[in-house]
This record gives C-alpha cells, structure tokens and sequence, in this order.
C-alpha cells in the first residue's frame, strides 16, 4: 500500500487540472460550485458591509465552516449549509438594508 501512495504523490500536481482523475466526480463538482457560490457571498458581503451589518456579515460569511465529513455525510452537511446560507443570507440583507435606509435619512 504504501508504494501505490508512492505513485500517487508524483501526480499530485494533478490537482484541481483537467487531467485530475477524481476532479470528476459529484462530489468534487459540488464542491467546487460551494467554492464559486462562497466567492459570490463574499462579494455580495464587501459591497454593502457596514459598522451596523458587520456582526451578521461575519456569521453569512462563516456558512462554510459547517461542511464536515466525507462522502454522505458530507452531502447531508453541504445541505444543510445552503440552507443555514440563505437564512444567513436574509438576516445580512435585512441588516444591510437597515444601514441603508439610516444612511439615507
């Protein structure tokens, strides 16, 4: 077992290309759409973040933290997640609001 771990470290370059034999399974692909939609939170959190919003921003922005495990259990978690993210989602967008309509008045 551990000369096949051998032959396995000299592809580890591999990673994250094109040539990557596990790059294509269900499991990386939906990992790598987590990636994508935290990048977009993040973006999303950076243009309307305030002194008021920052408690809230902080927690929308902490959501991946929560996906854990391997294989099902690591679905059942990245479920999970996106639910606990669009919940998290609406409190900053409430929060952010709020910052608005104070900064308009």
């Amino acid at each position: 077992m551990l000369s096949a771990l051998g032959v396995l470290k000299r592809f580890k370059g591999l990673r994250g290309t094109r040539f990557d034999p596990f790059g294509y399974s269900a499991e990386r692909r939906a990992e790598r759409a987590l990636i994508a939609d935290y990048e977009r939170a993040v973006a999303a959190i950076l243009d309307v973040l305030g002194p008021d919003s920052l408690k809230s921003a902080v927690a929308y922005a902490a959501w991946p933290d929560a996906v854990r495990g391997f294989g099902p259990i690591k679905e059942q978690s990245m479920a999970e997640a996106r639910i606990g993210c669009a919940t998290l989602a609406d409190r900053f967008a409430k929060a952010a609001n709020a910052v608005a309509v104070v900064q308009a008045a």
